[in-house]
């Protein structure tokens, strides 16, 4: 990646991070109570692995929106981004995994076959007029 595209990808990061920010903070001065602040105390004090089901989810949602800013700017240069995005873009991670695999796998038959090309017309070998038996 190079530094361009890696600034523009930080910017990006810290805009969805001051997006986050702004949400926490406008829910907390609107709800505002002792037993709000009670609860938010306990939670600062747990790590994630101790949240709840859906105080994890909510953590998750703000990080599949990281995943896909990062895959959007490593796409081409890494084919696991393909998955990275997949998987920001949940419900279902398994159909998700499914698809990128099939990807990567056509992907790989694909190199190979330009491979194959390549040395074929390094011979002297006319692909084009080749019969498969």
């Amino acid at each position: 990646m190079d530094r361009l595209a890696y600034d523009q990808m930080r910017e990006e990061l810290a805009d969805l991070e001051h997006e986050q920010w702004v949400h926490w903070t406008e829910y907390m001065l609107a709800n505002l109570t002792p037993e709000n602040i009670a609860r938010w105390k306990g939670q600062c004090l747990r790590g994630y692995s101790a949240l709840t089901e859906r105080e994890k989810e909510s953590d998750r949602s703000w990080a599949d929106r990281v995943l896909e800013i990062i895959a959007t700017y490593t796409m081409d240069e890494y084919p696991t981004s393909m998955l990275v995005l997949e998987i920001a873009q949940r419900p279902d991670c398994e159909q998700a995994l499914q698809r990128v695999m099939g990807m990567v796998q056509k992907e790989d038959r694909e190199k190979e076959d330009r491979k194959i090309r390549s040395i074929l017309d390094r011979e002297g070998v006319n692909a084009g007029r080749m019969v498969e038996k």
